[in-house]
């Protein structure tokens, strides 16, 4: 996984301002794709921790990875990895999009839920049914899957600085009580 760092471009302005409004690219490493996607299906954004600003605190981290090419079509999809700390259960917590093909076209967010909500929301077990072959690519040591949920910023992937963040957010959240 890698940390994702884009800054906008700016002949793509078409549908940007609402999304980089709420979330600037300074802050926020999103790419316009997935701003204007954003913006064209609130279905989408709404499923996502990021729209709930007042429970989820959003970590300016992004993992991003595919699956092996022996996988067939679905290795091109990429897999993007969002952390957030949840204020209400002081627990860390994890979005997975999937932008389609790898061709910044069409993205499906995969969330908690009991039902898929149009094309572009997703059940959470049905991405580790797809892309993780019932957990067989999202494994931690000992044949622990991967999580959408991580009691501690130990707990959490250890790339690119994710923990490190994810503390001093964590104790800059409690110095501000």
């Amino acid at each position: 996984m890698r940390i994702c760092k884009r800054q906008p471009n700016v002949s793509s302005e078409r549908n940007l301002e609402s999304c980089r409004t709420l979330y600037p690219v300074d802050r926020y490493p999103f790419s316009d794709e997935l701003c204007n996607f954003m913006d064209d299906h609130p279905e989408f954004h709404r499923s996502l921790k990021l729209f709930n600003k007042k429970r989820f605190v959003f970590i300016p981290i992004i993992g991003t990875s595919h699956l092996p090419d022996t996988e067939g079509e679905i290795a091109l999809d990429q897999i993007i990895g969002m952390f957030y700390y949840d204020v209400e259960k002081r627990i860390f917590k994890q979005d997975y999009i999937v932008n389609v093909a790898a061709k910044n076209k069409e993205f499906v967010s995969y969330s908690q839920g009991n039902s898929s909500i149009g094309n572009y929301v997703r059940r959470i077990h049905d991405f580790y049914k797809k892309y993780g072959k019932n957990g067989v690519f999202y494994y931690k040591k000992d044949k622990v899957t991967y999580e959408h949920r991580y009691n501690s910023a130990d707990a959490l992937p250890d790339y690119d600085g994710l923990r490190d963040v994810a503390k001093k957010i964590v104790m800059k959240l409690n110095s501000n009580k």
